[in-house]
């Protein structure tokens, strides 16, 4: 799949016609149609402002192939972060907390002295954010065992407001990552993306908390 390809799936994903995304990037409906049909190659200044307004990579929309899968259903997959390698750090860069466990409450008014820390691009930070490290293979091919994610931790979140999105879930006292489902009926299920893996329905003797919402991949694990 080429990047025009790639460009007029994202675009459609979000509902938007290409006026709409050209006025996101700057430029006009037919520009963005030549774009699509690979008449017109994107700048690199073009493929900058893609991975802002699409939240995906830059590798991802030039790879012709399937290193992961796109962003769906809200999801957004984010440019790899800037890794400390012991010299000073860019000024678009900034440090979160980083957990190998679901962290809940406020972080932002919380200390948490036995955290580590990691850098990400600055626009991508908030104070109630974190960085998490995927433990399972539950949410397969979108997040694997070891990938690294931003979650953003949210109070009093209601099933219906985070529908369709990855969350972390407090879900009678047992943490997980699972895509939160509310169907017209208001059932609610927690699912993985990863087909062997088992749906969970909550019951009304269930106690459900959102957590937080997966707002990005950070670094993905080595294949």
């Amino acid at each position: 799949m080429n990047a025009g390809t790639k460009i007029f799936h994202l675009r459609r994903d979000r509902n938007w016609n290409q006026k709409q995304l050209g006025q996101k990037l700057g430029i006009l409906a037919n520009q963005v149609s030549r774009i699509e049909r690979g008449h017109r190659v994107p700048s690199a200044t073009m493929l900058e402002k893609l991975v802002l307004v699409f939240g995906v990579t830059r590798d991802y929309l030039l790879d012709d192939g399937k290193d992961y899968f796109p962003p769906r259903n809200g999801d957004i997959i984010s440019p790899q972060p800037y890794k400390d390698t012991g010299t000073a750090l860019p000024t678009k860069t900034v440090p979160l907390p980083y957990s190998e466990q679901i962290l809940s409450g406020d972080l932002a008014h919380t200390v948490h002295e036995d955290l580590g820390e990691y850098h990400v691009l600055r626009h991508l930070w908030r104070p109630n954010r974190y960085v998490l490290r995927v433990e399972s293979d539950s949410m397969y091919p979108n997040l694997r065992k070891g990938d690294l994610i931003l979650v953003e931790n949210v109070s009093e979140g209601k099933p219906t407001d985070y529908s369709g999105k990855i969350c972390t879930v407090l879900l009678n006292g047992e943490n997980t990552i699972k895509r939160v489902v509310v169907n017209a009926s208001g059932e609610i299920q927690l699912k993985p993306d990863n087909p062997y893996a088992p749906s969970i329905t909550v019951t009304p003797s269930d106690k459900l908390t959102i957590q937080g919402w997966v707002v990005a991949l950070v670094e993905r694990k080595n294949p």
